[in-house]
């Protein structure tokens, strides 16, 4: 048998390789992981009890004690499995008493008039399992509705309040941004005010990313509330304020001879503009409900394109 011997350098590739390909082999691995993980956590919320109602853990439960009663009956004096009354000292015939059984045995009462023998004392057995574990969830889920009911009001107000909050974010953006291009026209304005520009413009970004989810999300969850058409063209029509006082900011800036045009300016304004395409991209209202809706569309798109050619035309100066 031969010996293959490797010089230094061909040792280190070999080595080099293997390392490649461990890593990556990891890297796989762990995205597999991943994508394993989500898969299980979106099936798990696909099967929450969450989203089931109490009527139907209730009607369940009762279908689980009907059909075993019928498994009972089917079987009774075969393969060595009965019930046998212990009053009368004989195996029931009756379709009631095999239901009666079950049920009694589902909700643990065990009275003792009918006992199982056979293979109907391991039905029996699971049965006890699944008739109290379904009927604590009956139980919870009874107790649970009251709490839901409490829990939603408080959602609703803390998502009416966030709206609030948000357009009021967006109106004293609007003051802002006026009072500096009111400052500039009349010649008046602090150069501080111009060097610090971006903060302002930052605040409507901020305001733009919350509003993002808020407008028809595309995965709904337990509690998840879509706003109305109300509120929606209520946050529609302050974006397009804010926009419209954002343009006369940007033209006022462009006919001065100010310094404004810093790097982290023009970056933030760009986001802004990107974030503003997206959200008129979600927004799917009819026009029945929104009658001006088309319109504000077309008065935002004319808006933008506006912005985006004095941004252009300031970076060429």
């Amino acid at each position: 048998m031969k010996t293959k011997f490797l010089s230094l350098q061909e040792a280190f590739k070999e080595m080099s390789n293997k390392k490649v390909f461990s890593a990556s082999k990891k890297r796989l691995l762990s995205l597999q992981h991943i994508d394993f993980y989500k898969n299980f956590l979106s099936k798990k919320r696909l099967f929450s009890l969450e989203r089931v109602d109490f009527y139907q853990i209730l009607l369940t439960w009762f279908f689980l004690i009907f059909m075993l009663g019928i498994v009972y009956y089917f079987f009774l004096g075969k393969l060595g499995a009965n019930l046998v009354s212990t009053i009368t000292g004989e195996p029931i015939t009756k379709i009631t008493d095999a239901i009666y059984f079950s049920f009694i045995t589902a909700t643990s009462t065990g009275f003792g008039d009918i006992i199982p023998l056979g293979f109907f004392k391991i039905i029996a057995v699971l049965e006890v399992t699944l008739g109290l574990l379904l009927l604590a969830v009956v139980t919870s889920k009874l107790v649970s509705i009251k709490q839901d009911i409490i829990l939603e009001e408080l959602y609703e107000m803390s998502f009416t309040e966030k709206i609030n909050r948000l357009r009021s974010s967006l109106l004293l953006f609007r003051q802002h941004a006026s009072r500096i291009a009111s400052h500039v026209d009349s010649g008046t304005v602090d150069k501080r005010e111009v060097y610090d520009l971006y903060v302002y413009i930052h605040s409507m970004e901020t305001v733009l990313e919350e509003m993002l989810p808020l407008i028809n999300p595309e995965e709904k969850h337990f509690f998840s509330k879509v706003m109305d058409p109300v509120d929606t063209e209520l946050l529609i029509n302050s974006i397009l304020q804010s926009f419209e006082r954002l343009l006369e900011l940007v033209s006022s800036l462009s006919k001065s001879n100010l310094q404004w045009k810093r790097p982290v300016t023009i970056a933030t304004i760009k986001r802004c503009v990107s974030l503003n395409r997206q959200l008129f991209s979600k927004v799917i209202v009819s026009p029945k409900k929104m009658p001006g809706i088309n319109e504000t569309i077309a008065d935002n798109e004319r808006i933008v394109k506006e912005i985006e050619k004095l941004m252009v035309e300031n970076q060429e100066k």
